[in-house]
């Protein structure tokens, strides 16, 4: 090729790639308490960091913000800490006290733009970042939280009766509730499927039997986790049934009214589980979507159960006795455990003496009459 020729198409091509744009990072979407924060000049990714406006955010969060036109720095009061920025210098000062920032705040389209998750530290709070949806989930480091998030606490989103009455609303996000756990059962908003965390990481049985991924902006409606640290355990090495390890369980105990987490991992020769379709408004009573639940019978798996061992008041409440879901180790397969026959493993058993709930806020709510001996509705749905 004549080197004239060579240079021209080298000249073209250069410019063919140049005009190419590159890929744009996704939108960030910042939540407070799980409410999403809502910003005129939205965040930003660079070089891995997000970078978000300070006013909307100190808004958000209730805080006191103040602009100092002739020093050209903006400052912000929280809970006892005060933050003072100048745009175009990482050196920020907190309560009097220079520090570094590692970027320095920058102002864009009339706002000032800070490293969210160092000005988060700042104020003591917990920063939870999804990549999948490129979100950000703020929380303050409060003592209104330390008692739901002890590692000895059953950690429970919204109570039965309100699901048995079709309330299939998200309350929780995930990203907030595995602060509070890191093993446990529930549903997904919209009853869509079923839900199992094993090992700090959620997973959803649809009702095609396929197990899908968790984003942390999804949300749930009816929930329990704890942070499982194992107090008895005990390995079966015989053909086991789900009535005899409930019998297995039951001799481990020593106290009937406490809450107990319980984990069994193993060989299983046959597994029954069952998982709920998605459901649109207005919602049916739980009791009408059960009838027509999908049933999945699995054979030869290794796997886990995972769920609790209720005392006898929480009718209402949650499920009395147990309540286990079940996901297989290659993780595409499980739901809602109905039946069992395993080979050997190994049963532990969690005794947890607190329990917080949180209950829904909407005025339906309140409607639901509480009086009601839901026993039997409990039995169908649930066993």
């Amino acid at each position: 090729m004549p080197k004239k020729l060579m240079v021209a198409t080298l000249a073209i091509l250069i410019s063919i790639f140049m005009a190419i744009p590159a890929a744009a990072a996704p939108p960030v979407t910042v939540y407070w308490n799980d409410r999403e924060v809502h910003f005129d000049a939205a965040p930003v990714m660079e070089d891995g960091r997000c970078l978000a406006p300070l006013r909307p955010l100190a808004e958000a969060m209730g805080a006191e913000l103040f602009w100092d036109q002739q020093a050209g720095a903006a400052t912000a009061h929280l809970a006892g800490v005060t933050l003072t920025v100048t745009p175009g210098s990482p050196i920020a000062v907190v309560n009097g006290r220079e520090i570094s920032l590692p970027v320095a705040p920058a102002v864009r389209g009339g706002e000032v733009f800070i490293p969210l998750r160092a000005a988060a530290g700042i104020f003591n709070i917990s920063v939870d970042w999804d990549e999948t949806s490129s979100s950000a989930f703020l929380y303050p480091n409060s003592n209104d939280l330390i008692h739901g998030s002890d590692r000895e606490t059953v950690h429970q989103i919204s109570i039965l009766s309100a699901l048995l009455e079709g309330q299939y609303d998200g309350l929780t996000s995930f990203a907030e509730l595995k602060k509070y756990g890191d093993t446990g059962i529930g549903t997904f908003e919209g009853l869509d499927g079923e839900m199992i965390e094993l090992d700090g990481e959620f997973y959803q049985v649809k009702a095609d039997g396929a197990v899908y991924p968790v984003a942390g902006t999804m949300k749930t409606p009816f929930a329990s986790v704890t942070f499982f640290q194992a107090d008895k355990a005990q390995a079966i090495n015989e053909e086991t049934n789900f009535q005899q390890l409930q019998e297995l369980i039951d001799s481990m105990i020593d106290n009937e009214n406490i809450f107990y987490a319980v984990k069994v991992t193993g060989n299983f020769n046959y597994v029954k589980t069952r998982s709920v379709p998605g459901q649109q408004k207005p919602y049916p009573p739980l009791a009408e979507v059960t009838k027509n639940q999908p049933t999945f019978e699995l054979n030869n798996e290794e796997g886990t159960l995972a769920g609790f061992l209720c005392p006898a008041y929480v009718e209402g409440l949650n499920v009395p006795g147990y309540h286990l879901h079940f996901l297989n180790a290659a993780k595409n397969a499980g739901g809602h455990l109905l039946d069992f026959i395993m080979t050997s493993g190994r049963v532990e058993i969690d005794a947890t003496h607190n329990f917080y709930m949180r209950l829904p806020e909407n005025g339906d709510f309140g409607k639901i009459d509480m009086t009601e001996d839901r026993s039997q509705e409990t039995n169908i749905v649930e066993k």
